[in-house]
């Protein structure tokens, strides 16, 4: 089931992304122990990923805003270039980019891609309540 896409009011622009959707894509893909790819998470929400591909970071960046203030890892580790969806292995660029928005988080490390596989790890380990959807999730 697709959710409603938004839009903005003041332009009729780009879809906007919901948080809420965006955590639930992830955990459902955490409960199978798979990765997402960026066009996934836009399809969890409705949108195109050439329409949302620039909102992408900074929306990912504060989807893990709100699962650590809950106590939760950076959940947004498990979405990945489509390319590597079978691995959850970084492109270099998209290892940067999440590794900029850990350390703007308060994160730090010595081992980028360690740090990585220790965050896919726990959001793998993360509980997946009985009954959860978009609306119940922080």
């Amino acid at each position: 089931m697709r959710a409603p896409v938004t839009r903005r009011a003041d332009d009729g622009g780009d879809p906007q992304l919901s948080p809420a959707l965006t955590a639930y894509a992830i955990l459902s893909a955490a409960r199978a122990r798979r990765f997402l790819a960026f066009a996934d998470v836009a399809a969890a929400n409705g949108a195109h990923w050439p329409r949302v591909r620039r909102q992408m970071g900074a929306h990912l960046k504060g989807v893990c805003a709100d699962s650590l203030a809950a106590g939760g890892p950076m959940i947004s580790a498990l979405v990945v270039n489509r390319r590597h969806v079978a691995t959850g292995a970084m492109e270099p660029e998209t290892l940067a980019g999440f590794l900029a928005a850990a350390r703007e988080l308060g994160f730090a490390w010595e081992d980028g891609k360690a740090f990585l596989r220790a965050q896919q790890a726990a959001t793998f380990a993360l509980p997946f309540p009985p009954g959860a959807g978009p609306a119940t999730l922080p």
